[in-house]
Order: structure tokens, then sequence, then C-alpha cells
């Protein structure tokens, strides 16, 4: 049964820590489809004059700080396309960060980093080094940066499926974020705890938080937060049965992600399209939506996502099989 819901991931904003760079948080998009949730985040659209561009800075990098950065960001352009290849450099950014004791480059590498072990299931792995993270803030004394690792760990608790676990982490991220006053990261935790209250069937209180989530963003005008709001709010909808409703937020969240090109919003919308029109009796509309997944999956080896949309294609073929 199709259930469920953005990593949205982190999607990763930045913000300045003392003369670096830091990321910001990770999306929880819930695909609700068999309760299996996806760890989104923003990822990059690959451009092949930015990876040139990058490779000539690294080419002439010192064993410094910047040259973290570099390999970071060079990471993160093959990250939907080549994940291996994203993989090698974060590890790269990752041990030279270790070596220049550089706290903020490596919290931004067990950012990313992070975000593709869950992507492959190794979520021990993910939840270690996030954890790691959280050590780090602390020392650093830093609340915005304690508040961000807080809200990353809480989405590989549930991106595993250990929702009291997330929650409770969520909780612990919450004031560090509100205090910070910054909308953005507002959006973001609120849509992310809404992701909670979904999977645990709390479809008005999910509903609250989505909706909190959506005012920010629309106040800052900020698509990126703006489109997970309204995936969380389609599928709250989708389960209070609420069709035609769901129905319009799928719609904008379709919009947006189309717009923006981010990977996990845009499988999350269609997984949810499926949900709908599985709900609605028009399983055998789900076929270019579980294709246009598959597709996708695959280019981001994400074998989570890959097995939803092939427990659709599942449901697409029994359906179609007992009408014709």
């Amino acid at each position: 049964m199709i259930s469920g819901i953005p990593r949205y991931n982190i999607y990763k904003r930045c913000v300045k820590g003392p003369g670096n760079n830091y990321p910001g948080f990770r999306f929880i998009n819930i695909i609700l489809f068999s309760a299996l949730f996806l760890l989104p985040k923003q990822t990059f659209t690959q451009n092949n004059s930015a990876i040139d561009s990058l490779k000539k800075v690294l080419s002439k990098s010192k064993e410094d700080t910047s040259k973290v950065f570099t390999l970071l960001q060079l990471g993160e352009q093959y990250e939907t396309n080549q994940p291996d290849s994203s993989i090698f450099y974060y590890k790269l950014a990752g041990a030279l960060s270790q070596q220049l004791k550089h706290s903020y480059g490596r919290l931004r590498y067990i950012a990313d980093y992070s975000y593709i072990l869950s992507i492959q299931g190794k979520f021990d792995e993910s939840l270690a080094l996030n954890l790691e993270g959280i050590t780090i803030a602390e020392k650093l004394n830093d609340p915005i940066a304690l508040g961000k690792t807080l809200n990353n760990t809480a989405n590989t608790y549930l991106y595993n499926q250990q929702n009291e676990l997330a929650l409770d982490y969520y909780i612990k991220a919450r004031p560090y974020i509100e205090n910070s006053g910054n909308a953005y990261f507002k959006s973001v935790l609120y849509s992310n705890i809404a992701t909670i209250y979904l999977n645990l069937e709390q479809y008005e209180l999910s509903l609250e938080y989505c909706h909190k989530g959506e005012k920010l963003a629309r106040s800052i005008n900020d698509t990126l937060s703006l489109g997970p709001s309204l995936l969380n709010s389609a599928n709250a909808y989708v389960r209070l049965r609420h069709y035609d409703s769901a129905a319009t937020y799928f719609k904008e969240a379709r919009q947006i992600a189309q717009l923006t090109k981010e990977y996990n919003l845009l499988t999350g919308i269609l997984l949810g399209l499926a949900a709908l029109n599985t709900k609605t009796g028009k399983v055998l509309e789900n076929a270019p939506l579980l294709e246009e997944v598959i597709i996708l999956a695959r280019q981001n080896q994400d074998a989570r996502t890959l097995g939803l949309a092939y427990e659709g294609w599942t449901a697409y073929y029994f359906t179609k099989r007992i009408m014709y």
C-alpha cells in the first residue's frame, strides 16, 4: 500500500561560521509508500563548467582550509549523477579537515557525507558521523551549529524509522533554531517535525506544523523550504481523505520541484501522486510516475526510493491483472 511522504535534505544552506561556510539543514520528506522514508537535501544539477573551474582551483590549492571547501563543492557537483565521485571528494575533505583540526570544515563534511550514507542505507555510519557533529558543535559553543547538527541527527533516526528518537532530537534542536530568529531554519525544522507526526498518524498535528513551515517559507519567498511543506501537507491530506486539497498542494509542490530540480522533492511528489491515484482508484495512471522515479533513483543510487517505486509497480500490475 502506498502511504506517505523533503532533505529535503539537507538542503544545505550556508551561514557564516568563524570565517568559513557552515552547512544548513536536511529536510525530511516522507514518501508515504510502505512507511519508508527518504532523507532529502538540496541536490545540485551537475555543471561541467563548474567542475572544471573547481578542479583548476584544486590543482593550485595548498593543504589549507580553503581546499577543504573546494573538495566539498566538487563533491556536491557530482552528487546527483555520480555518487561514487562525490564520495571520493567528500572523504578527501573529511580527512583534510581532520588533519587541519578544522571544525567547521569537519561539520560540513559530516553533513554532506552522512547524507550519502543514509541514501545507501548505511545508517550506523551516518549516525556515528552526526553524533560526532553534535560533539564538535558543543565544543565550539555555537548554538546555531548545534541546532543544525541535532536536526541532522534526527533526520538519520527518522530515515531509519526510529521515530521516537527522531522526535526527541528535533525537540532538542527546536530552542536553538527558534532562538536564531532565522525564518528559513525554522521552516525547515517545522517541516521535519511535521514528517514525524505524519508517520505517527497524527495528521492534524502534522498539518499544523506544515502550515507553520509554509507560512515562514512564503514570508521569505523561499521555494526550497516551501516545497517540502507543501509536499507534507499534500500527503497529510491524502491520509485524511481530503483528496481535492491534496491535489492542490501536490500541484504547487510539483511546480517548485520542476523549477528547482531538487531530486528528493521531485521523487517525493511523484510517489505522493501515485499514493493519491491509488486512493482514488486511478492506479493505472501511475506508470509514468513510477518510471520517472526509477530513472531518478538509479541515477542517484538510491536503493530505498527504488524499492518504493517497485512496490508501486506491484500494485499497478496487480490492479491491471484484475481489470484485464
